[in-house]
């Protein structure tokens, strides 16, 4: 179960409404019911762009955590060091935005995920039985 972190993610809601103001940030994504990847492909949805991920850190806690208080956010790479030098700690640049079309996810130098945002959605919008 996700720990609730009160200080971080008040920190981390100030940064963010301040990086907001500053208008660094181009769209922005909550992390929750499925994780980071999920919400990627989320973004992706009824764009005509996709992207390139790589992940450094434990490949599962990485994609599909669902800990409090996180976003995806994309920002134009010209401010790149100004979002990171305002988030600081809070924040880590995981990739690139593109216009495959597509989710590549590399971990270690190795592609892990390799999908088309329009298989990801027919498979998203079905419903469970």
């Amino acid at each position: 179960i996700p720990a609730i972190r009160k200080n971080i993610a008040k920190n981390t809601y100030i940064l963010m409404n301040s990086a907001q103001k500053q208008n660094l940030i181009k769209s922005s994504h909550h992390i929750s019911d499925g994780g980071l990847i999920v919400s990627v492909i989320e973004s992706c949805f009824g764009t005509q762009f996709g992207c390139l991920l790589n992940i450094k850190k434990d490949i599962n806690i990485s994609l599909f955590s669902e800990s409090n208080s996180r976003f995806v956010v994309s920002i134009n790479k010209n401010d790149k060091v100004q979002f990171e030098q305002l988030l600081g700690k809070y924040c880590e640049f995981i990739g690139i935005i593109d216009n495959s079309k597509k989710i590549i996810v590399n971990h270690k130098k190795k592609t892990i995920i390799d999908l088309q945002i329009d298989e990801l959605y027919d498979l998203w919008s079905k419903r469970i039985n």
